[in-house]
């Protein structure tokens, strides 16, 4: 089925980059679903883009948002990229006869990395393949719902792309059994209600004192997009240090106790931690 070639919005683009759709992007509709199902607002002719984690965290974390961006922080989602560093990925790719590295491979990243199988253009300045299984792999591409007006009211966040992820297919189109995984990583089936009681991320309740109802949603700190020197934050190491010749350095760092450590200020043994240490308040 031929599908019509969608115009994007100017103001979005960088200077030389195509628009072309390339091959694997409609190979990954086949074998992967592509990512999250397509919305009715994309299939109307728009062209939203990923905005990445970070963005979402921004008011999707901190108790009133039930620690959300946080939660995400401490699932293998998180570190699904980091993953194809590791020995196993080299094993399973031999099964599969892919003669990539697993982490430059397509049909690795099609289920390790959110938006891979997307043009440069739909991904926004902030957003990083190497975030691993971000928000927007299972709600889609952002930038039109992501604002404190549009995301206060559910229907017209749907209307602007939000999607809402069933725990069937949603899960399926990458935790489906595959013969060369199941050869190395000799893991349990996948089960999917208890995958989905896992990642669960829900609101607080409506009452329970966390004050959801009057959620001041913070807009982005001036100069987000800009740091006070170039080499700076871990993602300024990983333009170097993410390679082969460089022993995968950063990839490990994601999967170990320093990356999820703010994260884990969220976890319910966090406040326990900084009571017994005589802190007052949240430990985030």
């Amino acid at each position: 089925m031929k599908r019509e070639r969608r115009t994007p919005n100017p103001a979005r683009l960088r200077s030389g980059r195509t628009l072309s759709l390339r091959c694997w992007g409609w190979a990954a509709l086949v074998v992967f679903g592509a990512g999250p199902a397509e919305s009715a607002y994309v299939s109307a002719g728009k062209d939203p883009i990923y905005i990445g984690s970070k963005a979402c965290g921004r008011c999707h974390d901190g108790p009133r948002m039930g620690h959300q961006f946080s939660k995400w922080h401490e699932t293998a989602h998180a570190r699904a990229y980091a993953a194809l560093s590791l020995p196993e990925a080299r094993e399973i790719t031999k099964l599969s006869g892919i003669t990539e590295e697993p982490h430059r491979a397509k049909m690795c990243l099609g289920c390790h990395a959110t938006a891979s199988e997307e043009e440069d253009w739909q991904r926004g300045e902030e957003f990083r393949l190497e975030d691993g299984l971000q928000c927007e792999a299972c709600h889609g591409p952002g930038s039109e719902y992501a604002t404190e007006e549009i995301m206060r009211d559910r229907q017209k966040a749907v209307a602007n792309g939000l999607i809402l992820p069933d725990k069937g297919d949603s899960c399926l189109r990458c935790h489906r059994v595959k013969g060369s995984h199941a050869a190395v990583l000799k893991k349990q089936p996948f089960e999917t209600n208890s995958a989905w009681a896992a990642i669960a991320h829900a609101l607080p309740p409506k009452g329970n004192g966390s004050g959801r109802t009057n959620v001041a949603l913070p807009a982005p700190p001036p100069g987000t997009n800009a740091a006070a020197h170039k080499f700076t934050g871990v993602m300024a190491c990983a333009e170097c240090h993410k390679v082969p010749k460089m022993g995968f350095q950063v990839s490990p760092w994601p999967p170990g106790p320093p990356a999820p450590a703010h994260a884990s200020l969220a976890t319910s043994r966090g406040p326990e931690i900084a009571s017994e240490a005589g802190v007052a308040g949240q430990p985030q």
